[in-house]
């Protein structure tokens, strides 16, 4: 996938790379003009090209790989748990008898506990999947006792596989990070 990530203002080309592998998937992403790249795997994590990754490098690449449907099929493989916390959820608007917002299925996943297991920022996520439309619409986390909330926005079709193709990470009211897909190539393997 090609892209527009925005963090902190900054806007920067993207190109991410999932690939599966027998354990889940490696996902690799490098950033236009910048030598080098992030990479998260099962076994492993988040790991750069330097020696060391620094927590603003490991959210960005949590949200990119976290925040997202490829993880919420993929965490089984890890042993990832999955918990369903409630049906036909609807967005808080005061109880209102003639709601027509869309209705939500809520699934937790949390990220298994062992030893091998790398260490995330967040240890479970909130996959808000729509009932209408069988697609994720939002992905909520905890970072540090603040709620993280990714909206999935808009979607791309291609050839019959669905992409997320506009996410927006919010913290509060803050928009923290954007991301825009501008094209998206898929390759057997």
């Amino acid at each position: 996938m090609e892209g527009i990530l925005i963090t902190g203002g900054t806007s920067q080309n993207v190109n991410i790379t999932r690939r599966r592998t027998p354990g889940g998937e490696d996902v690799t992403v490098g950033f236009a003009g910048q030598a080098g790249t992030l990479r998260w795997n099962d076994l492993e994590g988040v790991k750069g090209t330097g020696p060391s990754v620094g927590e603003a490098q490991q959210t960005l690449i949590e949200r990119v790989v976290l925040d997202n449907p490829d993880h919420f099929v993929l965490a089984q493989l890890r042993g990832a748990s999955y918990y369903t916390v409630a049906h036909n959820v609807r967005a808080d608007t005061g109880g209102s008898e003639n709601y027509t917002g869309p209705l939500w299925d809520v699934i937790r996943i949390d990220e298994p506990r062992s030893p091998n297991a790398p260490r995330l920022l967040s240890s479970s996520r909130l996959y808000y999947i729509n009932t209408h439309t069988q697609l994720i619409d939002k992905v909520v986390s905890d970072l540090k006792g603040e709620t993280i909330e990714a909206n999935i926005l808009e979607w791309a079709d291609q050839s019959g596989e669905k992409f997320p193709s506009h996410i927006v990470w919010k913290r509060g009211n803050e928009t923290v990070q954007e991301f825009r897909l501008t094209s998206v190539s898929i390759q057997s393997q």
